[in-house]
């Protein structure tokens, strides 16, 4: 367990991982050595690549994410200027058409 602390405290010097995404990394390798019935220590050697893949894919999600937020903006943009308000409001039909309150 003190190989398994040790590799997370050196990548955490270089990267930011949070507890949460280390338990769910911690899982993840043990569900591979499960299904290709490695033994208890290959965790050491599959740790590291298994913590910066999933730095890596976290990086590449939120690059993505934010390539379709702009993507989204640029259409609202497009829309905007091909689909313009008329450029006068038109006229009321009637004198105090607008008015809510009335006095009785």
């Amino acid at each position: 367990m003190d190989g398994i602390k040790n590799i997370i405290l050196d990548f955490r010097k270089n990267q930011s991982i949070g507890d949460d995404e280390v338990e769910e990394v911690l899982r993840l390798c043990r569900r591979k050595m499960e299904l290709t019935g490695q033994k208890d220590d290959y965790i050491l050697l599959l740790l590291p690549d298994v913590l910066k893949e999933h730095c890596f894919r976290r990086a590449i999600n939120s690059y993505s994410i934010g390539l379709m937020n702009i993507r989204k903006e640029l259409a609202n943009v497009q829309y905007m200027q091909t689909n313009t308000l008329p450029p006068t409001m038109p006229e009321r039909t009637r004198a105090g058409a607008g008015s809510y309150l009335r006095v009785m």
